[in-house]
């Protein structure tokens, strides 16, 4: 019976070609298109779960008006102590200089000429491979990390310097002439799906060893990375609510009474965060790694089920618009002795015959897209990855499903007719389909509008993200980072060589760059210190203010002309004034919390707001000091110039007269703000591409469906014509039904997809407006796409000769 099945279903595949290749190219681009995002969605949610005790491990963050992710270094060990239900812990931190930016190294092969600089340095405590299951190759994960001095390299770190050859017990040089570090250990290299990456591990044994009085090490210091591992048995809600009553018990941190009534009520505290959760729903500040959005995982998961939906649609509705040309094979059947479950299971076996065949050719092109795939989402996924036996037995169940699914309704409605309505030839269908065809055409285009309108508001945003006024010049400024610490006593003599070079407009230095993270401490006014704010520090150089036109609201810029500039002076932004409620700012002293004390200012100058963070946070207030030995970055001021790469080569030339020890680099400001919003930018490409293949797969389904409805109405079109009907007419009269249709869709379509897409811009401290040019915009393009499939298949028919098209039934 099932090879019958199967003959009539490859039978009826080559007799009806067009449609054939309709279905199939329509599957095949949903399936597709499904495995792809379902991939990547598979990828977003797999992060940290490569861990076994993934579900163990926890992230202490810090609760207020401004959360942030670190936290006291002791916290970790004392909780150990204190609570049973924690296992173990690790406090980690990568290595900082001033304004909180990552320290830079130079590792050296000690015996040959092998030297990279890098970034990706982590301390962390010894019990480091206790709670987190990365996997160690060489070495001993319980004392690797125990014994001042040792480091521990990745397998591709380990490569960089000592090629084949084995790296345990060799050494490397950090820094010209500086000490050497012993390899104590080799591990795997950090999975790609781990919310924090390293190529080094340093041991706090080492760092307490150089400077055991170091108040990064205490408990005032929220300056660490703690996490916590769990017994299985424990309730982490249970065992958070603990947290401030022990804290305030112990007295560990110095609070007032404002703050002890704050921490006893919850509204500040400390969190105990999942570390599965961190990569989609954690965007705290001083994040280790930027992380995705749980709403682009909703988004791009809706658009993949609705993608496969529309394929699927396709099929129901060409299928039950063929019923009147299987009419009377259904009938002949029937009075042959076939029962209605034969005719729907021959129904249900073609369906599943079109779905493996989608299934196939998507499979096939996929080593084709695969590339650009990657290309556009940033990934480095492989075939092999695609084609994993748990995704292609997914794929494959997906697809019997949706074929049998999509089969159901066709079987039933055509086996359900009675045989002699069939041979009678009494067995017709509406014009434009019944309620069903109709339901499902409005479906399939709503879900194009909104996928369509959705990207043209994601790209709306990027370019308002892309083109806003930060309140700052970014364009023409080269950035050169400082990573030579021993330059910093030579900021000004080196910014002032580097001004003489030909097409350089200005030189300045600071500690941190705007986009990136900033180190924060309270602010407090001298006269009165309950006007108090946490502020974003930055230390900078002469002409910092003036190289990127940052415009002053009130007051001046730090002047060679004023010697106390340097020592208590302090440039402040709006939001700073705001916040201590300083209504006259010039000559108020200031208190300002460091890390060594405490420093008392007076305010000579307030900048306007600019946004020195991305555009997802609003502006807060920010504190400058003139302190250039404090500078991480050199920023030059450009002139415009046709001969770029000859004006870069000077500016090398100079500066490695004063730093041999690291290769120059170099980068522009506008790129590296730009840089922020990589996960938006692939967002939009990815919707971008997929709301096309929606509109597609449609328009495919759409053309097969006035394919066969107009064949159905060529002996009504001659009619007309005879009578005098011109083209024109029999092309409005055509076209009317599924115009409308279309229209009906957009109604529907529109205002939910504007109502989701406004939801999602509520991510962004700044936004666009969703006008109402952008829903005139999403839906003239399915109206013109729609209308240009219509057309197309319908002035065929109206522009055939009255005889033939009366001559074809």
């Amino acid at each position: 019976m099932f090879h019958n099945y199967f003959l009539i279903a490859l039978r009826n595949f080559r007799k009806n070609r067009l449609i054939s290749f309709i279905n199939i190219t329509g599957l095949s681009l949903g399936i597709g298109a499904c495995l792809l995002i379902g991939h990547y969605l598979q990828f977003e949610l797999s992060y940290d779960r490569f861990h076994p005790s993934a579900d163990q491990l926890y992230r202490i963050t810090w609760f207020s008006d401004n959360p942030q992710t670190r936290t006291p270094h002791p916290m970790a060990q004392a909780m150990v102590s204190d609570f049973p239900e924690v296992e173990n812990a690790v406090s980690l931190t990568p290595l900082w200089k001033e304004g909180l930016t990552r320290r830079t190294f130079s590792f050296k092969h000690p015996d040959k000429d092998i030297r990279y600089t890098e970034k990706s340095v982590l301390a962390v405590d010894s019990t480091f491979f206790d709670v987190f299951d990365f996997q160690l190759l060489q070495g001993n994960p319980q004392t690797s990390l125990a014994q001042p001095g040792g480091i521990i390299l990745t397998q591709s770190a380990a490569q960089r310097y000592f090629g084949n050859e084995s790296a345990m017990g060799q050494f490397l040089q950090v820094n010209e002439e500086g000490s050497l570090v012993e390899v104590v250990g080799m591990m795997e290299d950090v999975p790609d799906n781990a919310h924090f990456h390293f190529d080094f591990l340093l041991s706090y044994v080492t760092l307490k060893a150089l400077d055991p009085d170091d108040t990064f090490f205490l408990w005032e210091d929220f300056g660490h990375y703690n996490y916590l591992k769990l017994s299985e048995q424990a309730d982490a809600d249970a065992l958070e609510a603990k947290i401030a009553p022990w804290m305030i018990r112990n007295k560990f941190i110095e609070a007032s009474d404002e703050v002890v009534q704050l921490l006893q009520s919850g509204q500040i505290g400390f969190r105990l965060q999942p570390i599965t959760d961190i990569h989609l729903h954690s965007h705290l500040r001083w994040e280790l790694e930027p992380n995705g959005h749980i709403s682009y995982i909703y988004l791009l998961a809706t658009a993949a089920l609705f993608i496969l939906l529309i394929a699927y649609v396709n099929f129901i509705n060409l299928s039950t618009a063929r019923s009147l040309q299987r009419a009377k094979e259904m009938g002949i059947r029937k009075t042959l002795g076939a029962l209605r479950h034969h005719l729907s299971g021959q129904f249900l076996c073609e369906a599943l015959f079109i779905s493996f065949m989608g299934m196939l050719v998507a499979l096939f092109t996929l080593q084709w897209v695969l590339p650009y795939f990657n290309q556009v989402a940033g990934q480095q996924f492989t075939l092999s990855d695609i084609f994993s036996y748990q995704s292609l037995i997914g794929l494959t169940l997906a697809v019997i499903v949706g074929g049998i699914l999509s089969g159901l309704y066709p079987a039933l409605y055509l086996s359900a007719f009675k045989p002699i309505t069939m041979l009678r030839g009494r067995f017709r269908s509406k014009p434009a389909g019944n309620w069903t065809h109709k339901g499902l055409v409005v479906f399939q285009f709503g879900i194009a509008t909104a996928l369509i309108l959705g990207s043209v508001i994601i790209f709306n945003q990027l370019t308002y993200l892309s083109q806003k006024n930060l309140g700052f010049d970014q364009e023409q400024v080269l950035v050169v980072p400082l990573n030579n610490e021993e330059l910093r006593d030579k900021v000004e003599t080196l910014t002032s060589e580097l001004a003489q070079v030909e097409s350089v407009a200005a030189v300045t230095a600071a500690s941190n760059l705007p986009g990136q993270n900033f180190n924060q401490h309270s602010i407090w006014r001298a006269d009165d210190d309950q006007q108090w704010a946490d502020a974003s520090e930055c230390y900078v150089a002469m002409d910092f203010f003036s190289v990127l036109n940052i415009p002053f609201q009130t007051g001046r810029s730090f002047s060679r002309q004023y010697t106390t500039d340097s020592l208590q002076s302090f440039v402040i932004n709006a939001s700073a004034a705001q916040a201590l409620n300083l209504t006259d700012p010039i000559g108020q002293e200031l208190v300002w919390r460091q890390n060594e004390g405490v420093l008392h200012g007076t305010v000579i100058g307030v900048v306007e707001d600019f946004h020195y963070r991305t555009l997802h946070e609003p502006i807060r207030p920010m504190i400058f000091q003139l302190a250039p030995q404090g500078a991480n970055h050199v920023l030059i001021k450009l002139q415009p110039s046709e001969n770029v790469p000859a004006t870069l080569a000077s500016i090398q030339q100079v500066w490695e007269t004063f730093d041999q020890q690291f290769d120059f680099s170099f980068y522009f400001l506008d790129d590296s703000l730009q840089a922020n919003y990589q996960a938006e930018l692939q967002m939009s490409r990815i919707f971008g591409i997929f709301s096309l293949i929606t509109i597609v797969i449609a328009c495919i389904g759409l053309f097969g469906l006035v394919q066969h409805i107009t064949v159905q109405r060529t002996k009504e079109v001659g009619i007309r014509k005879v009578l005098g009907a011109s083209v024109i007419e029999v092309v409005k009269l055509l076209s009317r039904d599924f115009a409308r249709l279309v229209l009906v869709a957009l109604l529907l379509a529109l205002p939910l997809a504007g109502w989701v897409m406004h939801r999602w811009l509520q991510n962004f401290a700044y936004q666009i407006e969703i006008s109402v040019w952008v829903y005139l915009l999403a839906g003239s393009v399915v109206l013109l796409l729609s209308g240009i499939t219509v057309v197309a298949q319908t002035l065929r028919v109206a522009n055939l000769n009255p005889v033939k098209s009366l001559q074809s039934e």
